[in-house]
């Protein structure tokens, strides 16, 4: 780019410089392109005109180089995740370099796609592809000394090879005494397998397992394309199972019947005559013809011990781990159980009635074994599963006619078996249990009466007998009573229904209760009392020592105005006096039996029931500020009224209820405190019971 002069001061002189520099002497522009790189002193010089003399003025100016480069080796290819080196040749030394990927990476591609560097360029990149990939990289030069002066931009090109993935492998087994097995790997079309031992040395060719001896090995395998790209490294295990065989066996009888407490053991090494201990193994065997299957391990000692029942046995052999078995063990071993308790004597308690116990027994004589003998049942009773029980005896406490049938008993120890006892249980049928009609509690004097019904399904006749504590008992059918019970009359009643044709009986009973009437009294039967006077009502129960009294239920007053109960029994409650009442009470025991008692208030008015004080201060404490109606049993005030010593009514209220301070006089008359001096006052009054009266009095207000 040209680069034009900056002049300041007097135009018209001429440019020029040291050699090298492209100058326009004229205009002093500088040519970069057609100048030599270097340090330049540009003059400029004004000739002498008369009268003026002559000027010259210099300046430096330095020309950088635009550095130029190649690279000797362009165009590289390499495997993916592999770095190459790119190094390139400049015109300037210590050039500084930019770079950066032409367009964008393959999506498949991953790596850095722009950077900075000195010397050499390393790029590295993973090509997850399935072909190869052409990079072009955009390499920038630029001046050391002066940055802005960037080189002709170089293209070089990286051709990344697509990821090698690892061979199809599988682990392998083979039994001790097989044939040798050659590992196999599957390579994709043109790669190459190459094979490692657990080092991980190469090794020439696929390795071969034989099988003389039972071993674990571990082998590993990857695969090269074309270009010389590896694959990572896949891990082949290679296991050669011991192959047993069967050198003896032992057995031993069952210590308990019907469980696995007897064994047979079989004794195993492998075809090399070693011991294979603590391996896995399934044992198959027959039992009476039967093909069972065990699973179990060998013991320290290569022994496999089988815990079974009694039973005939044979026809053994083990495969162990890889699906490797033995040879065939054909003898026959035969395991007995040991000798079973005897045959159990059992029976029931006849004769038996519906709803009365069932109670079944068995016993054994002593077993040549030791240790308990338990029983099983099965019957109508025990319903459709047979039940044990350690017990010699069973009683269901209310059996029915559908318990009635065939019971089998059989006697078991250490779970062998003895022979069955069996007999017939006969359950007769009861009436159904009788329902008792009747009503309790009773007071002294009532009549009691007793009724029940009974049913029985087969039309049997039944007849009822009654029980019990009262006068007359006991009594034949299907009523009983007493027409005035007394105190002793009360207890527990029982009635027996029995069906002549069964002989069975059923029975109910019932507590029938009685109790006496509590006397109730009011110490006086008339009280005079002021209104708003406050009194306990407390009446005396005078009989509560005497049997059939207590306790007491409640006590009912009428009427309830005015009184507060004291608790819920409201036996003391408390009145407040307003007018002329009288007040019924009943007390009520816990049999129902009831006494009763009136007494009755006459309420009276009097001045002294209205307080008005004789002296207040609107300056004083707070309780005598006010001069206010104070009364008991008081319903209305209808006026009150305060006048001074000339009579004039300095406060007037009319009708309002009494003690409200709403209702006093402060002692101001229209904002300001009245004279201190004595006044009048009038207070009419209506009592709580109707009666008026009026109360006058002075006051003093100080």
């Amino acid at each position: 780019t040209l680069q034009a002069v900056t002049l300041s001061g007097t135009t018209g002189g001429v440019f020029s410089s040291t050699s090298g520099l492209a100058l326009n002497t004229t205009t002093g522009a500088i040519t970069p392109a057609a100048s030599t790189p270097g340090v330049y002193t540009v003059t400029y010089t004004i000739a002498a005109l008369s009268p003026c003399p002559g000027f010259t003025t210099t300046t430096p100016v330095t020309i950088y180089e635009s550095p130029l480069i190649n690279f000797p080796v362009p165009d590289q290819a390499v495997c993916s995740g592999t770095g190459a080196t790119f190094t390139p040749v400049s015109s300037v030394a210590n050039t500084i370099y930019s770079w950066a990927v032409s367009g964008t990476l393959p999506s498949n591609v991953t790596g850095t796609s722009n950077g900075n560097f000195t010397g050499n360029l390393s790029l590295l990149f993973t090509n997850k592809g399935t072909s190869d990939v052409i990079i072009t990289v955009r390499v920038t030069p630029f001046n050391p000394q002066q940055t802005t002066c960037a080189g002709a931009v170089y293209d070089i090109h990286l051709t990344v090879h697509p990821e090698v993935p690892a061979p199809g492998v599988n682990d392998v087994s083979a039994c001790m005494g097989g044939a040798s097995i050659t590992l196999q790997a599957t390579a994709l079309p043109g790669y190459t397998i190459h094979w490692y031992d657990a080092q991980q040395a190469l090794l020439p060719a696929a390795p071969v397992i034989t099988t003389a001896d039972s071993i674990r090995l571990q082998y590993y395998a990857n695969q090269r394309s074309s270009f010389g790209c590896e694959g990572p490294k896949a891990s082949v295990i290679a296991i050669v199972h011991p192959t047993l065989k069967i050198t003896g066996a032992d057995f031993t009888n069952p210590a308990a019947c019907g469980i696995p407490s007897g064994t047979i053991v079989l004794q195993t090494r492998d075809l090399n005559d070693q011991i294979v201990a603590n391996v896995p193994v399934i044992v198959h065997y027959k039992k009476f013809n039967t093909a069972l299957v065990a699973t179990g391990f060998t013991d320290g000692d290569g022994k496999i011990t089988l815990p079974l029942t009694a039973g005939s046995y044979t026809n053994f052999y083990a495969e162990s781990t890889g699906g490797c078995t033995t040879a065939h063990l054909n003898d026959v071993f035969v395991l007995k159980d040991p000798d079973p308790p005897a045959k159990p004597v059992a029976g029931y308690n006849p004769p038996i009635c519906s709803e009365t116990p069932l109670t079944l027994t068995a016993l054994s004589a002593t077993s040549p074994q030791n240790g308990e003998i338990a029983y099983v049942w099965a019957g109508p009773a025990f319903g459709p599963y047979p039940d044990t029980v350690n017990n010699t005896v069973v009683t269901f406490p209310a059996a029915s006619v559908a318990d009635a049938g065939t019971y089998v008993v059989y006697a078991t120890q250490h779970n062998c078996i003895s022979a069955a006892d069996s007999f017939i249980v006969i359950i007769n049928r009861s009436p159904s249990k009788p329902v008792i009609n009747t009503r309790t509690p009773l007071c002294v004097g009532d009549e009691l009466y007793l009724s029940a019904t009974s049913s029985i399904s087969d039309n049997a006749t039944l007849t009822y007998l009654w029980t019990g504590p009262g006068r007359g008992f006991p009594v034949n059918g299907t009523y009983a009573g007493i027409d005035k019970v007394a105190l002793t009359d009360a207890g527990r009643y029982a009635v027996t229904v029995t069906a002549n044709e069964t002989g069975c009986a059923a029975t109910t009973d019932t507590l029938i209760e009685i109790g006496n009437y509590p006397l109730i009294r009011f110490a006086i039967d008339t009280l005079m009392l002021p209104t708003g006077f406050k009194i306990t009502l407390d009446p005396v129960l005078t009989n509560s020592t005497e049997p059939g009294i207590l306790p007491m239920q409640s006590y009912t007053w009428t009427p309830a105005d005015d009184l507060q109960c004291n608790d819920a029994l409201c036996d003391k409650p408390v009145l407040t006096v307003k007018n002329d009442a009288c007040y019924a009470v009943t007390a009520t025991n816990k049999y129902g039996c009831s006494g009763s008692d009136t007494i009755c208030v006459r309420a009276f008015c009097k001045d002294a029931q209205v307080f008005v004080p004789n002296a207040f201060t609107p300056d004083g404490l707070p309780e005598n500020r006010i001069l206010m109606v104070r009364a008991s049993g008081i319903a209305t005030v209808k006026s009150f009224r305060v006048f001074n010593r000339w009579a004039r009514v300095m406060y007037e209220r009319s009708n309002f209820a009494p003690n409200s301070s709403e209702f006093g006089w402060n002692g101001y008359i229209n904002g300001k405190k009245a004279d201190t001096g004595v006044y009048v006052y009038t207070v009419e009054v209506i009592c709580e019971n109707g009666t008026p009266y009026t109360l006058k009095g002075n006051v003093t207000l100080f």
